[in-house]
């Protein structure tokens, strides 16, 4: 399990601040339904899952993701602590072949809503992402807007940065810059960034 309208900040400071909504999957006009490109409400996974069968469920995560929702691989997710929407909507949209990847899509394929909404429950009530990052820097300050001075989401369907693994952030804005990964104010935004800013943003939210 490996991903609003907003006022742009002018400057190299605010176009890499607000870049982080990349991470944060602001929702953008292809809505959360499991039919590519069609529009309607997020499922609300909180109202039906249960933590105690997404326990059970989450044997097959435990290779990639850990045994505690913490990965041992720098290049995958950790997943303790994220937000239960979040959880959720990428596994729905790996499901529907939104967001691609040659393991997760093929996990995520057959998930029922109910193994999805378990899932997302049972991740999200472990201990793990959140807390304060390292020192601020400058460059970040306008992801408060979205993820608070703490780094951490105000908006439920929206990931948790802090403590997050370096290598998978930095994959994620590669992936919006290459086109892999989709968001109409996002995609833009990461492709103006130069590789360094890139590095120094994934390291800002992974070293908390």
């Amino acid at each position: 399990m490996k991903n609003a309208r907003i006022q742009l900040a002018t400057g190299p400071a605010g176009l890499l601040g607000v870049v982080l909504l990349v991470l944060a999957g602001c929702g953008g006009p292809d809505g959360d339904s499991d039919t590519p490109g069609s529009a309607g409400p997020a499922a609300t996974a909180a109202a039906v899952g249960s933590a105690e069968a997404g326990r059970q469920k989450s044997v097959q995560c435990l290779g990639c993701h850990g045994a505690f929702g913490m990965s041992e691989n720098v290049s995958w997710p950790n997943l303790a602590g994220q937000s239960v929407d979040y959880v959720a909507k990428q596994l729905r949209d790996y499901r529907a072949g939104r967001r691609e990847d040659p393991w997760m899509s093929q996990m995520a394929v057959p998930l029922s809503d109910t193994d999805i909404a378990d899932l997302a429950a049972y991740f999200s009530q472990l201990e793990g992402l959140g807390g304060d990052p390292a020192t601020p820097i400058i460059a970040a300050a306008t992801c408060a807007a979205c993820h608070s001075a703490r780094a951490v989401a105000t908006n439920a369907s929206w990931p948790a940065l802090t403590g997050q693994n370096e290598r998978y952030l930095v994959q994620q804005l590669e992936d919006y810059r290459a086109g892999a990964r989709s968001d109409p104010v996002m995609a833009p935004l990461a492709q103006a960034l130069p590789d360094e800013d890139v590095v120094k943003i994934a390291a800002h939210f992974a070293n908390r």
